[in-house]
């Protein structure tokens, strides 16, 4: 065997040893483990992350309203985000306050009209999975997806609306805008 033959079997063994991404010369940090993703990637099964978990592209969708007396319990669809989105966040405002009785709330409904979001038929459509209803006293921004419960990091299994429904009472004329960002590739 040659020396090089040698050296190449070395370091060969060296990286199929070493974590991923693990340079001792440059070791400054001992990682004690991993984040469920990168768990899978390590030895022995190098499983690869889908795009929207590492690497992917941030997209939005924006989306504009105008409330003309629409009544107590109307949904509108407002976007669309496609299969196999995972949902970082949003916001979204409104030109008037709601006079402060009406509730707003900001969901997901599957686009096919199954009443499901996710491939397996497990996850309903729900009104209220971006921003729980509340009534908007101030024109200020509101936050969506602000919390695990409220949808951050969902990843979608259908095609879906983005969706806001108003409770309480009916809504005069007004403008609604905001967007949602997401990634899926």
């Amino acid at each position: 065997m040659t020396f090089l033959a040698l050296a190449a079997g070395i370091v060969g063994q060296y990286r199929a040893a070493a974590p991923l991404g693990f340079d001792p010369q440059n070791a400054a940090t001992v990682i004690a483990g991993y984040g469920t993703e990168l768990a899978a990637q390590q030895p022995p099964i190098y499983a690869p992350l889908k795009p929207n978990q590492q690497g992917g592209r941030v997209r939005a969708t924006f989306f504009t309203l105008t409330y003309a007396t629409q009544g107590a319990g109307t949904s509108i669809a407002l976007g669309i985000i496609p299969r196999g989105a995972r949902i970082l966040n949003g916001e979204f405002i409104a030109s008037a306050t709601f006079g402060g009785t009406t509730t707003i709330s900001v969901g997901l409904a599957g686009k096919d009209g199954s009443g499901f979001i996710d491939a397996a038929g497990v996850t309903s459509d729900g009104v209220a999975l971006l921003f729980a209803a509340v009534a908007l006293t101030a024109t200020t921004k509101q936050v969506l997806a602000a919390t695990v419960a409220l949808s951050y990091g969902l990843e979608v299994g259908r095609d879906c609306y983005i969706t806001i429904t108003n409770a309480v009472a009916a809504v005069g004329t007004q403008v609604v805008t905001g967007h949602l960002f997401y990634t899926v590739d």
